[in-house]
This record gives C-alpha cells, structure tokens and sequence, in this order.
C-alpha cells in the first residue's frame, strides 16, 4: 500500500468518526510527552516540567483506596522519565510528604578533571538546584464514624527543593523522606 492511499483512508477514516460523534475534537498535534517530540527526561526544561506536573494533576484527580499504593503506581510512572524517589510502599505516610528526586540513579564516580561525583542526576543541570516530590494525602471520609477514612486524595507536584537536602547527597533526609522502611538497623 503506497503513502497517499493510506492518507486518503486515514481522512475518510476520520470524517466518518467526527460525522458519528458531534462531540469528537481532533487532538492539536502540538508537542507532547508521550510522542516524542519532546525530550521528556529534560526535568531541568521549564515546559517539560509544567507538562509532568500536569500529569501528576491528572494523576490526583482521582480517588485512591490506599494512598500507599497509589504511590507505589506514581513511582513507576515517573520510573519511564528515569525520575525516582524511594518509597517502597511499606511505612505509614503522614498527610504531607516530601520526596527527594532523583534521575537515572543519579551520578556516582569521577568526572573527566578528577573530581568525585555524587549528586542527584538532576542539579548539575539544573545550576546546583536539586527537586522534590511534594505530596499532599487527604482522606474523603474524615470525621466520620467508618473505621477506615479512605478513599483518599492524593496532591503531588514536581518542585525545586527548598534548600532542605544537599543537592550533592543523594542520601535520604531525616524528615518526611520515604526511605526509612528500608534502612536496616
């Protein structure tokens, strides 16, 4: 099948499904995440930002049974960006989080003039600036009698830390850092 046959197909294809369904709106084809016309791991690119964080909004809008859970599931997401943050999904969340990114595993090893690198994958693009996950978990049933409060809201945003971690140390923070359920003691 030659090139201009299969375009003719597509627009009879797609006349017939606006004639069927008033309602249906041609997407804008402008740049996106999931087409690759934009780099998606450029965390440091302010529009590439605004486009995850407009996921992560997405993502919120809907109702969670187990918050724990429902991180675990935004881990994994953010996983197809090389973005992580460390929650496994076994220690009790309080009703703010913060979660220190990292990008690809971060950097470990030496550069090309001899010095030690141990960073975030993040901030030295982002001109020593590290970024955080921040998270906001708000059950629905609050204040009622049911043994359970779920389901829940869960708020999350992509953002600059506050100066609150070292953007060299890709060490967990004492507080609000998820990574407490796995260190050994």
């Amino acid at each position: 099948m030659n090139y201009k046959k299969l375009k003719k197909i597509k627009k009879v294809v797609k006349e017939s499904i606006v004639a069927a369904n008033s309602s249906y709106a041609a997407p804008d084809n402008g740049p996106s995440l999931t087409d690759g016309s934009v780099a998606a791991f450029k965390i440091e690119d302010p529009e590439v930002l605004a486009r995850i964080n407009a996921f992560l909004k997405v993502f919120c809008t809907e109702r969670h049974q187990d918050p724990k859970y429902a991180l675990v599931v935004l881990r994994t997401k953010l996983n197809t960006l090389g973005l992580d943050f460390s929650y496994d999904g076994r220690r009790p969340l309080s009703p703010k989080e913060s979660f220190h990114l990292t990008q690809f595993g971060g950097r470990t090893g030496v550069d090309e003039k001899g010095n030690q690198l141990n960073d975030c994958g993040i901030s030295h693009r982002t001109g020593g600036r590290s970024m955080e996950l921040s998270v906001e978990i708000s059950p629905l049933n609050i204040g009622t009698d049911a043994k359970e409060p779920g389901p829940y809201y869960i708020h999350a945003k992509i953002q600059f830390a506050d100066g609150g971690m070292n953007a060299g140390d890709t060490s967990p923070i004492e507080k609000g850092e998820a990574a407490t359920s796995i260190k050994t003691k």
